[in-house]
């Protein structure tokens, strides 16, 4: 009877355990700490740039509409500790326009994502990394640039 017990404590607490991870959902008992990309919008990300030393850097977020058409685009930068620097609002790009945004990555990495509303193929997103020249502060070197997909 001790048995019997037994496996009926396991049964439970595995049940317990498991059974919240199977009912389906979107998510929305787990907070999302900012809300981006906006819900209906297809997202580029850039592989992430790690400065290749210490010092100040910067990182510029790119966006070009390739189509006769305007395309909404909204621009972020995040860093290695998951944080958005830089969120832009909604940007309306012309045909055959570009726009940028530029923001300070943590001392870990910086990436590039980019909320486009309609087709991903309408545009070409690139984040560009340039950190303080060492030898001449007053001016920054080119480090390193991801193509967003």
């Amino acid at each position: 009877m001790k048995t019997l017990f037994r496996v009926a404590a396991v049964v439970i607490v595995v049940l317990a355990v498991s059974v919240p991870l199977l009912v389906p959902g979107d998510g929305a008992a787990v907070p999302r700490p900012h809300s981006f990309p906006p819900l209906g919008t297809k997202l580029l990300v850039t592989a992430p740039l790690v400065s290749r030393d210490g010092n100040f850097h910067i990182m510029y977020c790119n966006v070009l509409n390739v189509t006769a058409q305007p395309v909404d685009v909204i621009i972020a930068g995040g860093s290695a500790n998951g944080s958005l620097e830089q969120l832009t609002g909604t940007i309306s790009l012309g045909p055959h326009k570009a726009d940028s945004a530029f923001f300070t990555p943590d001392e870990g990495f910086g990436y590039c994502g980019f909320a486009i509303t309609g087709s991903a193929d309408a545009v070409r997103a690139v984040a560009q990394l340039y950190g303080q020249d060492v030898d001449d502060p007053g001016h920054s070197r080119f480090q390193g640039a991801s193509e967003a997909r």
